[in-house]
């Protein structure tokens, strides 16, 4: 059943057939080396990527807060803040104001988290006591609720609609946003029950015609929220709920969309229910449902958990095909599916495959498909890739990963500088070398990371931690137990006067570094570091046990 999911989704009219690569991203080639085939890409589109692309290629990566945008009133653009101060001071003045506009930029505000609860409910009593306070109605507190949203305070939220419930005047009694509103606030809150709650009675107060909804179609969104909650949510029963509210909503004459679907789809992909997500699309699809791009990401993602990147590839190419004939946006390939199909094959491992789709990725931003450019992370991977497969190139690979992340990043073509997990990767992959003068090369890419961090004192990303001192130990003691066995080799006692000043130097590490470990296993890092000290070919290593000793002195640990 499962190999039947890419079958399904081309047995659509819109999916048969294939494009080849090279039909959408001319000048990509598939299957080659990322650190030839990215300087091809880069040096063949230099006047696409450039300068333009530069100057913003941060700006459309940055994450903005939802909704928020500036307002244009006369001409001159004002932020959302602005315009509802102007507008207050105006009500005050006596002056006659939009009350629609003061609602949408009310709103804006609180979603952008710069305005708290208490601070919206005195710019409301002050409106209140204007000649504008006698049309203001429920749309202007349901703002107060965003803004417990954003504190994390859904339970101050609830406590204010209740607060609402109790008016005396019907127009301030909620309103079906004032509900969507506070099951978000759960949402957000990881509270599937409250979210499921709020729900139940809201329907109840539709049943009994205490809230007006011009149309079954306009709840529908009140139910795509409960269910996403529940589909990210850890609790036992969360696909037997959102099963409930899937059935309970088609029940009322509410049809699903494309949300509802993928956030199910995605719920039984979660339960590792791929089988009976394939048949719940199967039987959508017969009621004229048909899958967007994000369907398709959703069983990439379920491929990659399986570690069949290869099934997931095969659905990457079905999905663009379906765009090159369609050019329907909502098959758009996008960054999410590059990054699915990226890490998947980074994980197999296949550095050349994970070169190969950040080598497409590249030409596709330079053709216009796709809006944003890989960073760190997706570079990254190719080098994670090389770090985790056996192939005996591999340490060089990766640090030749490594080198061409500087130049781009130098360059300017790329928002990709390296940080401690890359460097992390590849004096990984020279610990699990053999090569001669490995563990040399591993304590040079430390060094290099150590002077970034301090050029860099506040980037947290290029701080050296717990795990990439563990990594270079070890591949200085693999390295002198690799030269030990030749004859005639003096580079030991380097090697283990090196192991002594990591050591000594972790013995100094003040707190805050300990504890920006926390989501490293220390005593058990510091076990294998331990054993694997005592196991080294180090003719003094029983002092570099002492000096081991006094690091868990220092920690105060007894080991």
């Amino acid at each position: 059943m499962k190999r039947e999911i890419i079958s399904s989704l081309s047995r659509l009219p819109s999916l048969k057939g294939r494009c080849s690569t090279a039909a959408l991203y001319s000048g990509s080639q598939r299957n080659v080396n990322i650190w030839t085939s990215v300087s091809k890409v880069v040096t063949s589109r230099h006047q696409v990527l450039d300068p333009i692309c530069r100057s913003t290629t941060h700006i459309q990566r940055t994450h903005t807060i939802s909704g928020v945008r500036s307002f244009s009133e006369g001409g001159a653009h004002q932020s959302p803040s602005s315009v509802v101060m102007s507008m207050v001071a105006a009500a005050e003045k006596g002056s006659e104001i939009d009350l629609q506009s003061l609602y949408n930029a009310f709103g804006v505000w609180a979603k952008s988290g710069h305005v708290n609860a208490d601070r919206a409910l005195s710019i409301i009593m002050r409106l209140d006591k204007t000649q504008a306070g006698k049309q203001l109605t429920v749309t202007i507190y349901n703002p107060v609720i965003t803004s417990y949203d954003m504190q994390n305070e859904p339970e101050k939220a609830e406590t204010f609609l209740r607060w609402l419930e109790n008016r005396k005047d019907d127009k301030f009694h909620p309103n079906q946003d004032t509900y969507l509103y506070l099951i978000k606030a759960f949402k957000n809150a990881r509270n599937p029950e409250m979210c499921q709650s709020i729900l139940d009675e809201f329907c109840k107060k539709i049943d009994e015609k205490k809230i007006e909804v011009s149309k079954n179609e306009s709840v529908r969104q009140h139910f795509n929220m409960v269910l996403a909650a529940w589909v990210q949510s850890k609790h036992p029963k969360s696909l037997e709920k959102a099963t409930a509210n899937f059935d309970a909503m088609q029940k009322i004459g509410i049809k699903p969309n494309d949300i509802t679907m993928n956030a199910f789809l995605g719920l039984w992909i979660k339960q590792d229910s791929l089988d009976k997500a394939q048949e719940l699309f199967q039987n959508m699809a017969e009621k004229g449902f048909r899958p967007n791009s994000s369907t398709y990401n959703i069983f990439m993602s379920a491929w990659a958990r399986q570690r069949r990147p290869d099934k997931a590839d095969d659905l990457f190419q079905d999905l663009k095909k379906a765009y090159s004939i369609s050019k329907d946006y909502t098959l758009k390939p996008g960054i999410a599916h590059y990054t699915t199909l990226l890490q998947a094959w980074s994980k197999v491992p296949n550095p050349k495959k994970t070169a190969s789709v950040l080598s497409e990725w590249i030409a596709a931003f330079a053709s216009g498909l796709v809006k944003e450019k890989p960073t760190t992370q997706e570079f990254s991977a190719v080098i994670q890739a090389w770090a985790r497969s056996n192939n005996p190139d591999s340490a060089k690979q990766a640090e030749l990963g490594l080198r061409q992340m500087f130049q781009l990043w130098t360059s300017n073509e790329f928002d990709c500088r390296p940080n401690v997990a890359t460097f992390t990767s590849v004096i990984s992959a020279y610990a699990k070398s053999n090569e001669k003068g490995s563990g040399d090369r591993a304590y040079q890419l430390f060094q290099k990371l150590t002077g970034l961090a301090e050029q860099y004192p506040d980037d947290k990303l290029l701080q050296p931690d717990l795990i990439v001192y563990q990594k270079v130990i070890w591949a200085l003691i693999e390295s002198a137990a690799a030269a030990s066995s030749k004859s005639g080799d003096t580079s030991s006692s380097s090697k283990e006067d090196k192991v002594h000043s990591l050591l000594v130097d972790l013995q100094h590490k003040p707190e805050s570094f300990w504890n920006s470990n926390n989501y490293v296993d220390t005593d058990r890092v510091l076990t294998d570091l331990k054993q694997k000290i005592g196991y080294s070919p180090f003719p003094h290593k029983k002092m570099l046990l002492r000096d081991f000793r006094q690091l868990l002195a220092a920690r105060n640990l007894d080991r």
